[in-house]
């Protein structure tokens, strides 16, 4: 049993439309439910690429100048809380504060 949506949000139009899009993806031997799981697995991989990414970024370049500019308690203090992020982003790949 797959779910198209509930009535206010999903009109019933919108749900007829699904259900058509849902039986064509079984008659070409594909499950509705695991495929819709397989997209949003797809998009979650996406998004937390992307947040990887911005924040490596923002370490290398916004961050080195900022990181001049400090007094050197806070400067491994930030590092320390780099690595934190990094360590829960990446549990399999522990690392310590550089």
């Amino acid at each position: 049993m797959i779910s198209f949506g509930t009535y206010p949000e999903t009109t019933l139009a919108e749900a007829r439309e699904k259900r058509i899009d849902a039986r064509r993806l079984i008659a070409k031997g594909i499950d509705p439910a695991e495929e819709r799981k397989r997209e949003q697995n797809e998009h979650q991989e996406i998004v937390r690429n992307k947040f990887i990414t911005l924040a490596q970024e923002w370490h290398t370049t916004g961050a080195t100048a900022l990181f001049a500019r400090l007094p050197f308690w806070l400067s491994t203090r930030a590092a320390f809380h780099r690595s934190v992020r990094y360590n829960s982003i990446h549990p399999h790949r522990r690392r310590s504060y550089e």
